[in-house]
């Protein structure tokens, strides 16, 4: 049964439902719970206000939120969950890709992992502005990040001299140099 029961709402397709005003469900068993929002799809549901989902199995929970896809949940305000199994957990957060792990301080992260069961990151952005990359670098177009690249320094530092020593990385060689440290310009 397809269902609009508030003013201004708009329902198509089979057993769709409407509750809220200005709400519009189309496709096979969608839902709309609160105004102006709108669900497409397979078993999709818009349950924030102003909240759009679309796909199969995806739900808008925030408000303002959007959730596309397959089995996505934009479960915070103003948030966006596209892609498989993607979650979002925080105001404002983006989340794409396969099965993300949810981190509460991330605006933007990108899922790679292989079921609901098994979630993981690709890469991070944190809202501090640092960013996360999970794998480590294999060829000359991936990025490093900076652990990854103190590692690498101290093999060739220990390489080279034998022993640990500090090292610093910079854009000139100091006016006056630490007899002690390897300076490594770039």
């Amino acid at each position: 049964k397809t269902q609009a029961t508030s003013p201004a709402s708009h329902t198509e397709g089979e057993e769709t439902t409407v509750t809220a005003r200005g709400g519009h469900a189309e496709g096979y068993q969608t839902l709309v719970e609160k105004q102006y929002a709108h669900a497409e799809g397979y078993h999709t549901s818009a349950l924030g206000y102003y909240s759009h989902a679309e796909g199969r199995y995806s739900s808008a929970q925030g408000d303002s939120s959007h959730a596309e896809g397959y089995n996505t949940q934009a479960r915070a305000d103003y948030s966006h969950a596209g892609g498989q199994g993607t979650i979002t957990s925080r105001v404002a957060q983006t989340a794409i890709g396969t099965f993300n792990a949810t981190n509460d301080n991330a605006l933007f992260i990108v899922g790679k992992g292989s079921d609901a069961d098994h979630p993981s990151n690709a890469f991070t952005v944190l809202e501090d502005g640092r960013a996360t990359i999970a794998k480590a670098p294999t060829n000359i177009m991936d990025v490093a990040n900076k652990g990854y690249i103190d590692d690498q320094l101290n093999k060739l530092k220990e390489a080279i001299i034998g022993t640990p020593v500090d090292h610093q990385v910079v854009s000139k060689l100091p006016s006056n140099p630490d007899s002690n440290t390897i300076y490594f310009i770039v």
